[in-house]
């Protein structure tokens, strides 16, 4: 399993966070993040982006995850009343797997924006 998976997987099962809490629970609205495993670059990228938002890594972090679960969530929710479980489930597991691959392109697009800028330098 990725670590963008795990990502997913761990956003998907703890829910949508509420709002004003940067995607996390009231009670540790405090704590940072820890997501280990992930290369220099998709990190160096993630600064530049929150950065160029105006906002600390961490919360961008925080808001780009909680846009993640809400999208999956209304999906979830797309076509349930007529699907079976197991149509429901093999739906779902399409929907996580085209994700995954839009998350995949995402990363190496960044990667690669990040080599040609520092090629650039």
């Amino acid at each position: 399993m990725s670590d963008l998976q795990a990502v997913d997987i761990t956003v998907v099962e703890r829910g949508v966070p509420k709002q004003g809490t940067h995607g996390k629970s009231p009670e540790r609205a405090h704590q940072d993040w820890t997501i280990k495993g992930l290369p220099t670059e998709a990190v160096s990228v993630a600064r530049e982006a929150a950065k160029a938002s105006g906002m600390k890594i961490n919360a961008w972090v925080s808001h780009a995850l909680t846009e993640a679960a809400q999208d999956i969530g209304k999906k979830c929710h797309e076509g349930l009343a007529e699907s079976s479980e197991n149509e429901f489930a093999n739906i779902e597991i399409k929907k996580l797997r085209e994700r995954n691959e839009e998350l995949i392109q995402t990363v190496n697009t960044l990667t690669a924006l990040l080599a040609k800028s520092a090629l650039n330098k």
